[in-house]
């Protein structure tokens, strides 16, 4: 079986994965059959997809972003996709257009396509309607707007504003009333740091969790800062951070004031980070 998902949407094309993914798992929990290529993949074997599984009664193999695959490798897929077992589930986003024109007719013939292109219009309101609701988030009309006019296309955009107002206000309150959506990408367009750090500050206190406010902030560093040097810097620490709270290295509080305490701080001298755990943690 061939899904198809076309388009350059990273969200709606990683949400339609989770989905088969997710599917998949709950009759293979154990995942030794599950796949995942992309085009940083050394060598992939193709083989695989026409191997017969041994470890779980299917496979399933993600092939992401093909169209950023050379020529020649798409070619030598199209090849092998003729004959892949039943027993195998063959999931492709091409992530921008193929050049194979043997591979664009295999993908035709796919089971079933999956459309990843961004929405527009009325398409995108309905797409923020929908998630908002799947949240748990009720948007008045005047945030809806709001938040649209500030998410522009950026579908990534609008999910990390939405699960922000979906973890950071009591249940019984999910009425979305925000004065200033997407505050991170205002202050650090202005490079407002020092407005950052107490933004920053403002989420922890609310009990908002550190991976959200990290994903909104690198979400905002990639739209907002314009120098290639910063903006890896940057990204540099944020990855750092977010890979010692997922593997149990930092707890949040300490997470939370190495980042306070690395940002950049054009006004001052940096603080040690230990003195400013002691001051969030008091």
């Amino acid at each position: 079986m061939l899904v198809f998902i076309q388009g350059n949407d990273a969200l709606l094309a990683k949400t339609s994965i989770d989905q088969i993914k997710k599917k998949y798992l709950e009759k293979n929990p154990e995942g030794a059959e599950l796949i995942e290529i992309d085009e940083t993949t050394d060598n992939p074997n193709w083989a695989d997809l026409q191997a017969v599984p041994l470890f779980a009664s299917s496979r399933l193999v993600i092939i992401r972003r093909l169209g950023f695959f050379p020529k020649a490798t798409q070619q030598s897929l199209s090849r092998v996709l003729q004959s892949v077992p039943d027993s195998t589930v063959v999931v492709i986003w091409d992530g921008r257009a193929l050049d194979s024109q043997e591979l664009l007719a295999v993908v035709s013939t796919a089971s079933k396509t999956v459309d990843a292109v961004t929405p527009t219009g009325t398409k995108r309101a309905r797409w923020l309607a929908k998630r908002a609701a799947e949240l748990g988030v009720e948007l008045d009309q005047d945030t809806t707007q709001a938040l649209l006019l500030a998410g522009g296309s950026d579908l990534w955009l609008l999910e990390t504003e939405l699960r922000s107002l979906a973890t950071g206000l009591p249940a019984s309150a999910r009425t979305a009333t925000v004065s200033e959506p997407f505050i991170f990408f205002n202050l650090v367009r202005k490079s407002n740091w020092n407005g950052v750090k107490d933004e920053l500050r403002q989420k922890i206190q609310s009990g908002e969790p550190i991976e959200l406010i990290i994903g909104s902030l690198a979400a905002a560093i990639r739209k907002e800062v314009k120098d290639p040097v910063a903006a890896k810097t940057l990204n540099a620490l944020l990855l750092d951070i977010d890979i010692g709270l997922k593997t149990g290295l930092l707890d949040q509080e300490t997470a939370a004031a190495l980042l306070a305490a690395h940002l950049p701080n054009p006004l001052a001298n940096r603080v040690q980070w230990e003195e400013l755990w002691g001051e969030l943690a008091s």
